[in-house]
């Protein structure tokens, strides 16, 4: 995106490492420009030099964001000099982080501080601050040797009941270790559990680097970029109801972290982030659209009225959780959009937002977002059926038909933006 482009900072040359930076992988990170010229919180701009937040500036982070609810993250690649005045506040105001990790610098950040990224100035492993009670303060986002792992593209190989299958590639979803297997959705969107001896990478490792022992820091780099150019994470609005909210945002718009099903002529789109910062957990995406034409679905426009979530734990009991609309709202779907107006906001959210007025049709899918709490266990899933009326809900023209939500995982992944 051009205006993250232009917060770059010109480099200054050679920097003038500290003595107790020993991991060389590091000096990537401000080799070729030094980084953003952001701003932060009167508090912390004070002491680092870097200008004060103002309006909208919280959006031009280069390492991506999402907002739910209050909740606003955009990620910024902090110059060399302001991220050492940062991590120096940090241990003046919280003792414990020098204590225990007195090697570990921060590199990145939100203009508020409520997310922060660390890498330590040692080995080159990367942390982010956690609200994860089981770990000491700071939870790895980038795994320290190369492994396949969920969301990695491998090729199929050496099946006998399936010999069709093999050569053709797909992506690792998740490991079902009761079967010892991996569910595999391929490029045609199909599933298949397969035994880890019955794949392989479908490229050699794609780190640049080419060592085992590479810096985690260059892994998760190198992984944030590979995303990007695969259209993973993609300019959109951080905030779906507010369309200027434009950045790089880290909720997947492509890639198998995106499930999708139809029913009844509804695409119904959903994809989920690990907050590590946040006391929820995770913050997921869901999106409606009308697909096929009037036709075949039998109606010219629908409107969702509720909504059934099916929420487990791994091992446990599913909880289920019912509710009118989504977010107060509830759309109606037509083939160019969806309907904004009283009857889809029957809460007037839009005009409190400072609107004069709804603006009736929208262009592209109804897209929301929220948030769903932590575990025990940390692994589990998000499933269930919206219930739509064709036509409307004053105005039905047939009966009310149930939208499967099809699942999609809750866990904690090895990467994490």
């Amino acid at each position: 995106a051009p205006e993250i482009l232009q917060t770059l900072n010109a480099t200054h040359g050679a920097v003038g490492w500290p003595e107790n930076i020993k991991c060389p992988g590091i000096l990537g990170l401000w080799q070729y420009f030094d980084g953003q010229d952001v701003p932060l919180v009167q508090q912390i701009a004070q002491v680092s030099g870097a200008r004060v937040l103002l309006n909208e500036d919280w959006l031009k982070g280069l390492f991506g964001g999402y907002a739910v609810y209050d909740h606003e993250v955009s990620l910024s690649l902090l110059s060399f000099q302001v991220a050492l005045k940062v991590t120096e506040f940090l241990h003046s105001h919280m003792p414990q982080l020098k204590q225990r990790h007195p090697s570990k610098m921060v590199f990145a950040c939100t203009c508020n501080l409520n997310k922060i990224l660390l890498v330590d100035t040692d080995d080159g492993g990367v942390y982010v601050f956690t609200r994860n009670g089981g770990l000491d303060m700071l939870e790895p986002i980038a795994p320290t040797e190369y492994s396949l792992g969920e969301g990695d593209e491998v090729r199929l190989m050496g099946l006998e009941a399936r010999p069709d299958l093999n050569g053709q590639r797909g992506f690792l979803i998740e490991f079902d270790s009761s079967k010892d297997r991996w569910q595999v959705k391929m490029h045609d969107g199909t599933d298949h559990l397969i035994k880890p001896s019955n794949f392989e990478a479908s490229s050699p490792e794609p780190c640049m680097w080419g060592s085992a022992k590479v810096p985690g820091i260059l892994r998760w780099f190198e992984e944030y970029v590979r995303r990007l150019e695969q259209g993973t994470y993609q300019p959109m609005p951080l905030r779906p109801e507010v369309p200027d909210s434009v950045g790089i945002c880290l909720m997947p718009s492509a890639g198998p972290q995106v499930v999708k099903c139809v029913t009844g002529g509804v695409e119904v789109t959903s994809s989920v982030t690990y907050m590590a910062e946040h006391n929820q957990g995770w913050t997921y995406s869901i999106s409606f659209r009308l697909v096929t034409s009037k036709e075949e679905r039998g109606f010219e426009t629908c409107q969702l009225k509720s909504r059934t979530w099916i929420i487990q734990e791994d091992g446990q009991r599913p909880e289920q959780v019912n509710g009118e609309g989504v977010i107060g709202f509830f759309p109606i779907l037509t083939d160019e959009g969806w309907l904004l107006n009283q009857e889809s906001d029957p809460n007037r959210q839009y005009l409190q937002a400072g609107h004069p007025g709804w603006p009736g049709p929208v262009s592209g899918p109804f897209r929301y977002q929220s948030c769903s709490g932590r575990s025990a266990s940390m692994c589990g899933s998000f499933s269930g059926h919206l219930t739509f009326f064709p036509g409307t809900i004053r105005r039905p023209t047939g009966p009310p038909f149930e939208v499967k939500l099809a699942k999609f995982p809750l866990r904690v992944p090895r990467y994490i933006f």
